[in-house]
């Protein structure tokens, strides 16, 4: 009866969006962690979008940060956040995880900008 139903519903014509200027760098491998270390690591060169989703599967608390360096040794680069999604730590994670999407659709947080100079690493 619900798919008679939904079958009658009026369907929106889809547009993907890939920004050929910007790709999507993903981080879900492993989605859940076991040890320490980095997750995943990429060169960017110019502007990006980022997408990472782990869970800690450790039996104490970890912190999980993203890393950034500037590996140029000349030349200062700006980063720019221009809108993020984020989910807290919680025994609910699985449950939340639409909530990064909302806030990040949402789109209500300020333009973050850090500046690193040649060689600078730092972290968010």
């Amino acid at each position: 009866m619900l798919r008679k139903n939904l079958r009658e519903i009026p369907q929106i014509p889809k547009q993907e969006q890939k920004p050929a200027d910007r790709p999507l760098i993903v981080s879900d491998s492993p989605e859940t962690f076991t040890e320490k270390g980095f997750l995943y690591q990429e060169k960017v060169n110019g502007k990006a979008r980022l997408y990472a989703t782990h869970a800690n599967g450790m039996d104490r608390k970890m912190k999980f940060a993203i890393v950034v360096r500037n590996s140029d040794p000349t030349r200062s680069v700006t980063i720019k956040t221009t809108n993020q999604g984020e989910v807290y730590p919680s025994i609910y994670a699985n449950l939340m995880g639409n909530e990064p999407t909302i806030e990040f659709l949402q789109g209500k947080r300020a333009v973050e900008t850090m500046v690193l100079r040649p060689y600078e690493t730092a972290y968010y």
